[in-house]
């Protein structure tokens, strides 16, 4: 008897199945309200202090981008390099983390200077002493 000249990629029915997806929120429903307190907590705190709470428009994604850009780039740099014994610890080392790179990290673009001094460069040379400082 001769074979049948059948495709067996049309007859998958039952050989291959779906794979089961869980969904595990983020944030579960009942954690809600309290991240809504804290948001307002925050933009408060951004009002009082006479900030906006965006570089762009609200929800901006180009500012989203450079949010996730540099979280990811904490993460490796920081979160992911070690064992951390607690909260306390890697807010310490958070910390430290934050000010080398808004302060001292050398930046090859600015003629590797950390970004204060490219800032204070700047302002001296628009006449702006008072930021320059």
């Amino acid at each position: 008897m001769l074979a049948q000249n059948i495709n067996p990629a049309q007859h998958l029915d039952g050989v291959v199945a779906s794979p089961v997806k869980n969904h595990y929120p983020a944030l579960p429903l009942e954690r809600l309200p309290e991240l809504l307190d804290r948001i307002g907590a925050y933009t408060q705190r951004l009002e009082d202090g006479g900030l906006l709470a965006s570089t762009g428009s609200t929800g901006d994604s180009y500012d989203n981008a450079m949010a996730e850009s540099i979280n990811g780039l904490y993460k490796a740099e920081v979160i992911h390099r070690q064992s951390w014994k607690g909260r306390s610890e890697v807010e310490l080392v958070t910390l430290a983390w934050v000010d080398w790179y808004n302060n001292r990290r050398l930046l090859e673009r600015l003629g590797h200077i950390p970004p204060t001094d490219a800032e204070q460069a700047y302002y001296a040379s628009i006449g702006n002493k008072d930021l320059a400082a």
